[in-house]
């Protein structure tokens, strides 16, 4: 199957002469922060407030819960890319005891009349863990992904532990002082990139997203082999969790399916372009991602 659907993949795409080497099971390692992300869609009421006339009163629709951050890359890997049972070589860090989760996120939505959503606001609730313990771990991965947003999961002797378990490290930071990822493959949005400007040198790779505007894969030390690829032309819906599917896509296909960065990229691109066109993370399926990249590099 995983053949078939990687033809399929090539196909769609005229000027890719790229091979797929289909890989042997790589073992992965995703570790840092995780989340609990909630989503509450509101509806406007037609009465007033009793307790006060000027602030707005709304009705609960429906309201979901979902694991984010490094469950989002879980996710990815496991159910989007991860394709005949290559995401059993997948393991989690210490992962679903309850007191791993760093924060819980709560958004709320207003309904609109004509079906669309208006973004209200987010309440963050911090402080649920302690650092992640990296010793004792009986595996040797071939690659790790280390989810890092600076809730406490990954302390500095964490990162250090993490990043030299292997060669290949893919690392999503929000960390003013990234220096322990130096040698690593780092995805940094906009306002990331300029804030860590004097660091880049020390990165292997930088996978740089831009919103709207595209993204690039930036070599430091290679500046002939940058890439930079144009957004797509789609209208969001909701950003969060978007920059995780697009790195978790790009991830799995250099570990699982063998893509080059640029055919990577691409289909990262359009994976992203799928999740933001839903309420709340939304991880897309392998079709979907399928049928969004054909129609991103044709242009339609």
């Amino acid at each position: 199957m995983v053949v078939n659907i990687v033809k399929k993949l090539f196909s769609m795409t005229q000027q890719s002469t790229e091979q797929p080497k289909l890989l042997t099971r790589p073992l992965g390692l995703v570790a840092g922060d995780i989340c609990i992300d909630s989503t509450f869609i509101l509806k406007a009421s037609e009465r007033l407030n009793p307790e006060d006339a000027s602030v707005p009163l709304y009705h609960l629709v429906r309201s979901e819960s979902t694991y984010g951050m490094s469950h989002n890359y879980l996710k990815v890997l496991k159910d989007t890319i991860g394709v005949d049972g290559v995401n059993d070589n997948l393991y989690r860090l210490d992962y679903f005891n309850p007191r791993h989760v760093t924060v819980l996120k709560q958004r709320s939505y207003l309904e609109l009349n004509n079906g669309s959503y208006k973004y209200l606001n987010r309440v963050d609730h911090e402080g649920y863990d302690s650092a992640q313990e990296v010793k004792g771990l009986t595996i040797v991965p071939d690659f790790v992904v280390i989810a890092d947003y600076c809730k406490g999961r990954v302390t500095p002797e964490t990162a250090s532990s993490l990043v030299s378990l292997c060669d290949t490290v893919y690392v999503d930071t929000k960390a003013k002082d990234p220096r322990a990822y130096a040698g690593c493959t780092v995805k940094l949005n906009d306002e990331e990139f300029k804030r860590t400007k004097d660091f880049h040198h020390l990165f292997k790779r930088i996978v740089h997203t831009k919103g709207a505007k595209g993204c690039e894969l930036i070599y430091p030390d290679k500046p002939h082999k940058n890439i930079y690829l144009a957004g797509s032309k789609v209208e969001p819906v909701n950003v969060s969790g978007a920059g995780d599917v697009f790195f978790a896509t790009f991830i799995g296909c250099e570990q699982y399916l063998g893509l080059s960065p640029l055919n990577s990229l691409l289909t990262a691109t359009a994976a992203a372009s799928v999740s933001i066109q839903h309420i709340n993370t939304y991880i897309p399926t392998f079709k979907e991602v399928i049928d969004a990249r054909k129609k991103y590099c044709t242009g339609t």
